[in-house]
C-alpha cells in the first residue's frame, strides 16, 4: 500500500528515509545548530532526558532557526524512556511542545492519545504514534493489528519498535515494510544486538525514519548518524 508523505515543517516525511539525530544533553545544542555537514535530517529532543523543566524551549527554537525540524519525545518509562510521573502530568507538557516543535511523539497506548491528536490537529501538526516492545517481536498479525491501531490520525507517522531475538522476527517485521496495512509511512525499528542491520535494511525497504544518537544512545543496538548517514547514502 502505498503510503502519503507527511511534512515535518518544510521537509517530507514518507518516499525518502530521514535520519533523526537523538539529542539528549542541551549542551550538545549550539555545535549542531552550526555544524557544516550535518548527519541528520530531524533532531529528536528526548525530554524525558533532558528535564522537561529546562530550557528546551530555546534549544528547539535555535535548532529550527538553522532549518533543522524538531520532534519533542517526553517518552513513558515503560516504553523506555525516563518518565516515570503519572501519564496524565505530561500533557501539559506535551501541549506546549506540539506549540513551538516540528511534531511530537505520543504512544499508541497512551491514554493521552485522544487529547494530544485533537490539539495537534488544530495546530496542523504531525505526530509519531510510537509502539515499543523491549523484550520480543510479537506474530504478524499483531504486528499489523498495531500498525492499524497506530493509524488513527491523519497526519500521523506509525513507529513500531520490537526487540529482534531471531531471524524469524526480522522477517515478520520485513513483512510490514513489503506489505504495509496502513496509507500512512511507517517506521519500522529492530532492537537489540541483532536488530543492528535492521536500522539500515529497514528504511532501503521503505521504513520513513531512522534513529541514531547524537550524544548517547537512547536504545539498545541503536547506531550513531554517522553511521546511517554513511551507509543510507552509500546505497542511494
Amino acid at each position: 500500500m502505498k503510503s502519503v508523505d507527511i511534512q515535518f515543517d518544510h521537509l517530507s516525511i514518507g518516499a525518502i528515509p530521514r535520519v533523526v539525530g537523538v539529542v539528549t544533553d542541551l549542551a550538545s545544542v549550539e555545535a549542531l545548530a552550526i555544524a557544516p555537514v550535518p548527519t541528520w535530517d530531524v533532531i529528536e529532543m528526548r525530554l524525558d532526558l533532558i528535564g522537561p523543566d529546562t530550557a528546551w524551549t530555546v534549544a528547539v527554537d535555535t535548532l529550527q532557526r538553522a532549518g533543522f525540524p524538531v520532534l519533542a519525545t517526553l517518552r513513558l518509562a515503560a516504553e523506555g524512556g525516563n518518565w516515570t510521573a503519572a501519564d496524565a502530568a505530561r500533557e501539559p507538557i506535551l501541549m506546549a511542545a506540539l506549540q513551538r516543535c516540528a511534531a511530537v511523539d505520543i504512544e499508541q497506548r497512551s491514554p493521552l492519545l485522544p487529547q494530544i491528536i485533537e490539539a495537534a490537529r488544530a495546530l496542523d501538526k504531525p505526530l509519531v504514534i510510537s509502539y515499543h516492545d523491549f523484550d520480543a517481536t510479537p506474530p504478524v498479525d499483531d504486528l499489523r493489528e498495531i500498525v492499524r491501531n497506530g493509524a488513527v490520525y491523519e497526519r500521523g507517522i506509525v513507529k513500531l519498535a520490537s526487540h529482534i531475538n531471531s531471524t524469524t522476527d526480522i522477517q515478520r517485521l520485513e513483512a510490514l515494510l513489503t506489505d504495509s496495512p496502513i496509507p500512512h509511512p511507517l517506521c519500522v525499528i529492530g532492537m537489540g544486538e541483532m536488530g543492528q542491520a535492521t536500522r539500515i535494511r529497514f528504511p532501503q525497504l521503505g521504513s520513513c525514519l531512522a534513529y541514531g544518537h547524537l550524544d548517547a544512545s537512547t536504545a539498545p543496538g541503536q547506531l550513531s548518524c554517522h553511521t546511517l548517514h554513511t551507509a543510507l547514502h552509500a546505497a542511494s
